[in-house]
């Protein structure tokens, strides 16, 4: 990992073995994992500015419903009558 930058990148989220377990118990291939994280990437790069900032728009993600979030990053946990899947 990069020691300037803790964040992880791709290539460590899908080789890290905690997270392949996770994906694996919840039937997630790679393919999918990779397609949601550029989506989400995509969401945040095209969201408007808002009012206070990067770090006023972080504290309203925090405290949104997680369903909410969920339907935000990830368009097939929406169902087509509106509600979030469980």
């Amino acid at each position: 990992m990069n020691q300037a930058n803790t964040d992880l990148t791709l290539d460590e989220v899908l080789s890290d073995p905690m997270i392949r377990a996770i994906m694996r118990a919840d039937g997630v291939t790679s393919s999918e994992f990779k397609t949601l994280l550029f989506s989400a990437a995509s969401a945040l790069r095209h969201a408007e500015p808002s009012v206070g900032g990067t770090k006023a728009h972080a504290l309203k993600l925090l405290s949104a419903p997680k369903r909410r979030l969920l339907s935000m990053v990830h368009p097939l946990a929406v169902r087509s009558s509106g509600t979030i899947a469980a």
